[in-house]
């Protein structure tokens, strides 16, 4: 079953009167009015009563929320969908937005340049939200697996329309029935043939939006410990209603620094803060870490050559804060130069035993669905993951983060039963062939999102017109501003500055107690 467009918009757009929305879901009996700066939901009687004085806008698929911006607050749409597959386990669909349409809450008007910058990116082909068919939720795709199993609230870090629901949280409006949750990044499913049964081969990429930002203007760390470029990966296997999943992290050399001016081939590197005022933030960050994902591993796949001179400064002071720190201690830092090393066949065996004892403890997750019980039984979890990085967090990581999941996989497909229902080494290697190509495509997704155009060694068809739309028409500072609007970076900055001139410094900086 396919999803349809289940939300009518009507308008009331009459002279001399306030401007208001109706939303009408199909199965759902109220209705959600907006207007004059008020949520309502109306009981079925008063919303059929409302109808009679309004006209019918357009049907939509889904509802992002309400952005607020310097020309007003939007009712954002979801007006176009492109169906990327099922996760097979539970009737969840994954698709990806094509089209939005935004409604001025103020009354029909012209679009300024930032709505249409806005409007563009979340068109871009890099926004994903589940659904299920029926009145049951799907499965929440801000958070990997086996955090789901433990924790019933989306994940803040990789819902990217999360300030979109503020208004609609306000107003007591039952978020789960009327919006969608929204990831920005990569979603890749295919189906394998395990002789007539299917599987699944799932790819997840889920972009941070703490620290969000095109590679030209956010890198390192802030103050509060996020790191740019930070992206969660799950690999996902799917068979007979049992799954494996492995997470695996990326993210920008957690230190203060800059690549001003940066140009393709640009190693140019500027350490922007000194030694001591960073270690607190980098505490953060690993604290941080190791809340959420357990134990750690390090891999810096840096260049160490003088001839890059900007990695080797890069790397050689990230070492140092890890080195440094009492927090670091029991999390290995694997410096691994991967262009020097890559020269020679096999290099990648050359890193494995290096973290290979690390990998094997940490193991993966494993949920068994049991016929006889109906019900589903967690045979193995995670715990633990490795952090990978190099310059821009692309394409050195994308090729060592997929060699370690690949060589997860044969112990996922036997714990699935996969490698005994046909000949052991034709199956497996099926399974690697189809994640090779979902891996390729995987950074095919975030080099758009973080360098503006798709991986030159491998282009998506299905999103080649999206990006070239992309690519000519929204410059990375158009791009930054259009990211800092829809997390409401902007207007927190705004507020910040107005409440500094309103408010005592003490509020901000602390007031000294022994001159009080």
């Amino acid at each position: 079953m396919a999803l349809e467009k289940d939300l009518r918009v009507l308008e009331k757009n009459i002279p001399g009167q306030p401007y208001s929305i109706l939303l009408e879901k199909q199965n759902v009996e109220p209705g959600l009015l907006l207007g004059s700066q008020a949520i309502i939901l109306l009981e079925r009687t008063e919303k059929d009563m409302k109808k009679k004085e309004m006209n019918e806008l357009f049907d939509a698929y889904g509802i992002l929320g309400i952005l607020t911006a310097n020309s007003g607050q939007y009712l954002i749409m979801v007006t176009g969908i492109a169906f990327v597959g099922d996760l097979a386990d539970d009737f969840t669909s994954i698709y990806r937005i094509t089209q939005t349409t935004f409604i001025p809450l103020r009354g029909p008007c012209a679009d300024n340049e930032e709505i249409s910058d806005l409007r563009k990116f979340l068109n871009s082909g890099m926004f994903y939200f589940s659904w299920m068919p029926g009145n049951n939720p799907p499965r929440d795709i801000t958070m990997c697996a086996q955090r789901k199993a433990k924790v019933f609230q989306p994940d803040n870090r990789f819902m990217w329309n999360r300030t979109l629901h503020v208004a609609f949280i306000m107003a007591g409006i039952e978020c789960d029935v009327w919006l969608l949750r929204v990831i920005c990044g990569s979603v890749q499913i295919r189906t394998v043939f395990v002789g007539s049964r299917e599987a699944r081969a799932i790819i997840f990429s889920r972009i941070c939006l703490e620290r969000a930002g095109t590679r030209c203007s956010v890198r390192g760390l802030n103050d509060e410990g996020f790191a740019a470029t930070f992206v969660e990966t799950e690999h996902i296997t799917v068979f007979k209603k049992s799954y494996t999943s492995y997470v695996q992290i990326r993210g920008s050399v957690p230190i203060f620094w800059e690549q001003p001016g940066i140009k393709a081939g640009s190693e140019k590197v500027r350490i922007s803060r000194e030694f001591i005022p960073t270690i607190i933030p980098y505490q953060k960050h690993v604290m941080d870490l190791k809340g959420k994902y357990g134990h750690l591993i390090f891999v810096n796949l840096l260049s160490k050559s003088p001839s890059k001179e900007g990695e080797a400064l890069l790397s050689k002071a990230f070492e140092a804060h890890h080195c440094s720190l009492p927090e670091c201690e029991d999390i290995p830092f694997v410096s691994f130069d991967y262009d020097e090393e890559s020269r020679v066949e096999g290099a990648l065996n050359k890193l494995k035993s290096k973290v290979d004892e690390h990998m094997q403890a940490h193991s993966f997750y494993f949920i068994h669905w049991d016929d006889e019980k109906r019900a589903y039984e967690a045979k193995s979890i995670q715990h633990g993951t490795i952090r990978t990085n190099d310059l821009d967090c692309l394409d050195r990581t994308n090729n060592v983060q997929s060699f370690f999941a690949l060589e997860m996989l044969e112990k996922q497909l036997e714990v699935l039963g996969v490698l005994h229902l046909q000949n052991k080494d034709h199956m497996l290697s099926s399974f690697r062939q189809v994640f090779k190509q979902l891996w390729a495509a995987n950074l095919n997704e975030l080099s758009r999102f973080f360098t503006g155009s798709g991986n030159t060694m491998v282009m998506d068809v299905a999103h080649s017109a999206a990006e070239s739309q992309l690519q000519d028409t929204l410059p990375d500072t158009n791009k930054q501003a259009a990211i800092d609007l829809l997390l409401g970076n902007a207007d927190a900055a705004e507020l910040a500055d107005k409440a500094r001139c309103l408010l005592a410094p003490s509020i901000f900086y602390g007031m000294n107690l022994l001159t009080a």
